[in-house]
Formats: C-alpha cells, structure tokens, sequence
C-alpha cells in the first residue's frame, strides 16, 4: 500500500487533498495507520461514531 502510495504522489499531475483507505475492520485501519506513520506519512483515523457511518437512514 505505502508503495503506491509514494509512486502516485511521484506521477501525480493535479494537486492532492486526501486520499480516503477503507478496511473491512479497525484492526486493519490501526495497522495501515502505525507503518505509514513509521513512512512519514501524514495520516489519521477516522474516529467518529461507527453509528453514523451507513447509507441507509431511517
């Protein structure tokens, strides 16, 4: 992931906000976020209420 990460950021033509990485679990998203902080990677974790996060409302 870190690799592409860096090889779009070399080849890129237009400016960069954010980008958005979407795990199936929190496990995984800990474990991207711990190696690309160890890259130097500016990044943080979406920490809202997981109640929120759906498509569908009621």
């Amino acid at each position: 992931m870190h690799i592409n990460y860096w090889q779009f950021l070399k080849y890129k033509t237009s400016p960069l906000d954010n980008i958005i990485m979407v795990t199936p679990n929190e496990g995984l998203s800990k474990q991207h976020y711990n190696e690309m902080q160890e890259s130097s990677v500016q990044c943080g974790l979406y920490a809202e209420n997981p109640d929120d996060l759906t498509l569908y409302r009621d």
